[in-house]
């Protein structure tokens, strides 16, 4: 008796079990596709479990029919449903779960349900699926059927990469995810600990390809020695750096904290762009004695801006009682010299209003010490009773 007459006069219950009884000698047939092939679909149509568990597994393999993984995890599910052992086993390999997570999530053969998806994926992750573990770490990344967490799914995609995953690999030499996996080795995240070394390497990184917020927490690296060397003024070139690219909490860092501007100054200064030294300096002139000084020189020498002597013959004048520097300058006779010249004329209200009497005294000094203008300007000055003091 052939299979086809068996199959046909066996109840529907009998007849999964014949065709895997037979399907050694079963060859392709009608629209090329196994004849085991067709009584297992209509098994599976009638929600048979074994016809489910032997039709998804020909779906998922492609074998005699063209491949449907998605139809076919959910065929083994149904399986597994009715309780159907070797389908269990199945469930049992990371890929059937990974793929099942897939299917719930994009809702295209059943209907979307996130929580089961998500589930599924999870379950695949647990098996050891690198596959569903770069998922799950994308869509926490995105945000996508599940609560953002952008660090909890970088850490994921950076796992998926270690473990050979390609397409994690490629994510991984993009800034945003460097940058993203630099702030959770930074502060530590769930059961990662803190590293700031693996910090220190994507922030670098990231930082630059001229990321704003990946240069803000560099600079804070380089600046604490959070896992490299501590170096104040390269932190300070990073954190100005991050502050033009509209980092917030750059602007904030900067307002808040002068000296980094006096620290970007001498940085500057180094590489003798003046422009930039004096453009910083002049920020924190205000409050910070070492700031004054150095713009008194730039502006004394026009190094970087416009000559203005006056402006720098009252900053040494207005703060020689109180620093060597600017004391030690009142002790030369060409500023004495400039500083009788300024009260002479007087420059509005922009500096100084004239006072003959500073004029004579400063100039007198300047006299004394022999410097040639000086004693001419004196004697012109004091030659008419009306500017003598």
């Amino acid at each position: 008796m052939g299979v086809r007459p068996q199959l046909l006069s066996a109840s529907r219950g009998c007849r999964c079990r014949l065709v895997s009884q037979f399907l050694p000698d079963l060859h392709l047939r009608e629209a090329g596709r196994p004849e085991a092939c067709y009584w297992w679909e209509q098994g599976a149509r009638q929600d048979d479990p074994e016809s489910c568990y032997q039709f998804g597994k020909l779906l998922y393999l492609g074998q005699g029919i063209s491949q449907d993984t998605e139809r076919a995890v959910l065929l083994l599910e149904k399986a597994v449903d009715a309780s159907y052992e070797p389908a269990g086993a199945e469930l049992a390999k990371p890929e059937i779960p990974y793929h099942l997570g897939l299917a719930y999530l994009s809702g295209r053969q059943v209907g979307l349900d996130a929580a089961k998806g998500l589930a599924y994926l999870q379950r695949a992750i647990d098996l050891g699926s690198v596959d569903a573990l770069y998922e799950m770490g994308c869509r926490q990344l995105e945000g996508k059927n599940v609560a953002r967490d952008e660090l909890g799914g970088v850490l994921k995609i950076e796992r998926a990469a270690h473990q050979g995953h390609k397409e994690a690999g490629y994510l991984l030499e993009q800034v945003p995810i460097q940058c993203a996996l630099g702030k959770a080795y930074r502060t530590g995240y769930r059961d990662v600990e803190k590293d700031f070394s693996k910090a220190a390497k994507y922030l670098e990184k990231s930082a630059s390809s001229f990321n704003a917020e990946a240069m803000y927490y560099w600079a804070e690296a380089l600046e604490r020695g959070l896992g490299v060397p501590k170096n104040e003024e390269k932190a300070a070139r990073f954190l100005e750096a991050s502050n033009a690219g509209g980092f917030e909490p750059a602007k904030t860092k900067l307002q808040q904290n002068p000296g980094i501007w006096r620290t970007l100054g001498y940085s500057y200064a180094r590489d003798e762009n003046w422009e930039n030294a004096y453009r910083c300096w002049i920020q924190c002139a205000v409050d910070d004695m070492d700031a004054k000084r150095e713009l008194a020189l730039l502006l004394w020498e026009g190094k970087g801006c416009p000559v203005n002597r006056p402006r720098a013959l009252l900053i040494w004048e207005r703060y020689a009682d109180r620093v060597d520097w600017a004391s030690e300058r009142m002790r030369e006779p060409e500023v004495l010299y400039g500083l009788g010249m300024l009260y002479i004329w007087g420059d509005g209200a922009e500096y100084c209003p004239r006072d003959l009497k500073k004029a004579v005294d400063y100039l007198k000094r300047s006299s004394e010490m022999e410097y040639p203008q000086a004693i001419y300007r004196l004697g012109c000055l004091l030659f008419d009773d009306k500017n003598r003091p």
